[in-house]
């Protein structure tokens, strides 16, 4: 066997190459601990990758059903603003005929009472005859033609102010 003293001496006599030995073997640890260590954060960054794409998956099918029911819900409306229009329009021409009728009803009182002008619009009775105005009469006179204007206008205003109510959702 080799005695204590026998292996001293071979270890002063080859240290270099001992240290070495050494050194080599501690760098082989060392790389193949880091290259563990290596593989290990890749696995990470692919996971975090991973977890990367799927958030910006799921944003981009969340912004798409977002975006299908903003559509969906602005043709709804549109759908509804169009219809309250039409019917809105519809509803003012017969508005606006009635009114009309009640201009022919009122001149044709006003006639038939010896009257042959515009409607009296007093305030405090609410009704209307053609007469000749004097000029210390307490009644307005109007043309026919001003009163199928006021009579148009004011239909509109009234069914336009409706359809506003509706589509602001206040009725």
């Amino acid at each position: 066997m080799i005695g204590v003293v026998d292996a001293v001496a071979v270890a002063i006599k080859y240290w270099r190459q001992i240290g070495v030995a050494i050194v080599i073997i501690a760098l082989t640890i060392a790389l193949g601990l880091a290259k563990q260590d290596a593989r290990h954060w890749e696995k990470k960054a692919g996971n975090i990758q991973s977890a990367f794409d799927l958030t910006v998956k799921n944003y981009r099918t969340a912004q798409a059903e977002a975006t299908r029911i903003a559509k969906a819900e602005k043709a709804r409306k549109e759908t509804q603003h169009a219809q309250a229009a039409a019917a809105a329009d519809a509803d003012y021409s017969q508005l606006r005929d009635a009114y009309r009728n009640a201009v022919g009803r009122v001149q044709q009182a006003g006639t038939n009472q010896g009257h042959s002008t515009g409607p009296d619009l007093r305030g405090d009775t609410g009704s209307a005859i053609f007469h000749e105005g004097a000029a210390n009469d307490p009644r307005v006179s109007i043309s026919r033609s001003d009163a199928l204007i006021c009579a148009d206008n004011t239909a509109f205003a009234q069914k336009a102010y409706d359809w506003a109510e509706l589509v602001s959702g206040v009725r």
